[in-house]
């Protein structure tokens, strides 16, 4: 869960650079309340290195080590983890991976959704983020 309207899109994305407005036609911006305080291990601190976290976890497309981390801190007692957005050159957005079952929730956590804002596409522009049939001709 991407913090913010961009890390969302980014996180949702994984890397496509070039979006159907069918696909985004589908898809809505989810404003989550949570019901509780939950316990998020900071995986971006500057002290999560003395525990051997990297920039690695955030950036690898190979999930090993990430869901290998995420059953440790879960017996912990973390409810989840802060990780830097992968398609985030610059390392400055983040998300939150919430522990529990694997796969999409039967319940989505209460709040509302909304149609993706416009300036949210425009943010992402920087990114190489395009939708089709939008594209300018190149010279």
């Amino acid at each position: 869960m991407g913090e913010g309207p961009l890390a969302s899109l980014l996180e949702v994305t994984r890397g496509l650079t070039i979006l159907s407005e069918d696909t985004l036609a589908g898809r809505r911006l989810r404003i989550a309340t949570l019901a509780n305080e939950l316990r998020v291990a900071g995986m971006t601190a500057a002290a999560a290195c003395s525990f051997g976290v990297t920039s690695e976890l955030s950036g690898t497309a190979d999930y090993t080590a990430p869901r290998a981390w995420a059953g440790v801190l879960h017996a912990a007692g973390f409810d989840g983890a802060r990780y830097h957005v992968r398609h985030d050159p610059r390392g400055s957005l983040f998300a939150v991976g919430w522990f529990g079952r694997a796969g999409r929730l039967a319940r989505p956590p209460a709040g509302f959704s909304q149609e993706l804002p416009a300036e949210v596409l425009l943010d992402a522009a920087p990114f190489g983020i395009r939708i089709a049939g939008r594209l300018q001709a190149q010279p």
